[in-house]
């Protein structure tokens, strides 16, 4: 994964490598979970995530950029995970290769829903009336607190959290209408 110095350096591979690390660090966190749920230990589960980010980079031209990375990841490291299990005798799986490919799958399937669940909130959000969408902002991006946000817009506590609950209940309304038409095939 190392890119050559000085100034002979490849600018398609710089920007490659740099995608490829930001598309890395937004799903290692995941990879590690997934991996570690079917390693059940923390050494051997790092020493795969570091053998599945060497894959991925090696096969990153392979990866197709209108799919899920965390997903393709995933893929990966199933391999790296069954090969795990096959060659380590004196840690032999706990449970059935079954159990593990359904677990695998169910944690598949949630990534990417959750992926889809995201680009749609993001969708809805940008739908908000530009006032509604500040609050959102405020609160969710930049982490500040219901009271503040109501001194901010010079409203009173007991009436922001009115609009918030409204605002709620239009983002569950619209994510909910958006996965149904891509479920629908519509999206």
């Amino acid at each position: 994964m190392t890119e050559e110095a000085g100034p002979n350096k490849n600018p398609a591979k710089s920007s490659d490598t740099e995608r490829f690390f930001r598309l890395f660090l937004a799903c290692q966190t995941q990879l590690y979970a997934f991996i570690l749920m079917l390693v059940h230990n923390d050494a051997d589960a790092e020493d795969l995530l570091q053998e599945v980010a060497t894959a991925m980079w090696e096969r990153f031209d392979q990866f197709e950029p209108e799919k899920s990375f965390a997903v393709w990841g995933m893929g990966i490291a199933r391999n790296k995970i069954s090969n795990y299990h096959r060659t380590r005798r004196r840690t032999r799986a706990r449970l059935q290769k079954t159990t593990y490919n359904k677990i695998a799958d169910h944690a598949t399937k949630s990534t990417d829903m959750i992926t889809e669940w995201i680009q749609a909130l993001k969708k809805c959000v940008q739908r908000l009336g530009e006032h509604d969408r500040r609050i959102v902002l405020m609160r969710y991006k930049q982490n500040i607190a219901l009271r503040k946000i109501a001194e901010l817009t010079q409203r009173t506590p007991g009436g922001l959290y009115k609009t918030m609950a409204r605002i709620h209940n239009r983002l569950r309304d619209c994510v909910r209408l958006k996965l149904a038409a891509l479920e629908a095939g519509y999206d």
